[in-house]
């Protein structure tokens, strides 16, 4: 493998890809001996936020907030990432930034499938609910058995990020042990997107999380304090 790092890049919700490699360009310069790889995600986002004004490109979601089809919406999305780890793998790190910082635990759960927590369903209400689960899964388990490049992911950089609380994403990732993959949280004080605590909660499921405050909103640090920051994590891996 190359002794370049490549890290999978995940943007926000009313985003795309070229909008997140363009506010990462000073990082992408401080980290030069790193590729970043970004893709749009695979759901146009049907209520674009009004402070996303796209110049190019159409603006996307990892899952539409209004959907009644929240779960199906990711399952898509997460068997798209899983088909970009297998046709353009292996990637050495994965950043995501607000929504897709989210759904940064339901991929790294998924690819832990085999340790997931049984849950017994003792009413009729649960086990339809499981049995939903299990439609969920079912499909992404193939996807994940068949990644040609078993070597998964060495870090994640989560920001402005929070824990997915729809049921069958909240399911899966209560039944996943503490995700052992080392992480890094960029929290903006000032962010009034995403608040302090719901990124603190999305660090709670993994193990040993490191944390980036700074005085800003809802955006990924760039100035070179940061970028050194970003440095001193990544290479340590």
């Amino acid at each position: 493998m190359s002794a370049i790092k490549r890290v999978l890049c995940l943007h926000g919700y009313s985003q795309n890809a070229l909008r997140l490699k363009q506010d990462m360009g000073p990082i992408t310069k401080a980290l030069n001996n790193m590729e970043f790889v970004y893709i749009d995600a695979p759901h146009i986002a049907t209520e674009p936020r009004n402070d996303q004004k796209l110049l190019q490109g159409k603006p996307y979601g990892w899952w539409n907030m209004s959907t009644a089809r929240v779960w199906q919406d990711t399952q898509k999305s997460v068997q798209y990432l899983l088909d970009i780890m297998n046709t353009q793998g292996p990637f050495h790190g994965i950043l995501g930034f607000s929504q897709g910082a989210a759904m940064i635990p339901v991929l790294l759960s998924i690819l832990n499938y085999k340790n997931l927590k049984h849950i017994t369903a003792n009413t009729e209400k649960e086990l339809q609910f499981e049995r939903q689960f299990i439609d969920f899964l079912g499909p992404l388990k193939t996807k994940v058995d068949s990644i040609h490049n078993k070597e998964m992911f060495k870090f994640a950089i989560l920001s402005g990020g929070f824990a997915p609380g729809k049921k069958v994403c909240l399911r899966l990732i209560n039944s996943t042990p503490e995700i052992p993959v080392p992480s890094m949280h960029i929290i903006g004080k000032t962010d009034s997107v995403i608040s302090n605590k719901q990124s603190i909660e999305l660090s709670q499921l993994f193990k040993n999380p490191e944390f980036v405050l700074h005085t800003g909103g809802h955006y990924v640090p760039f100035t070179k304090e940061y970028t050194s920051l970003y440095k001193n994590f990544i290479p340590k891996l």
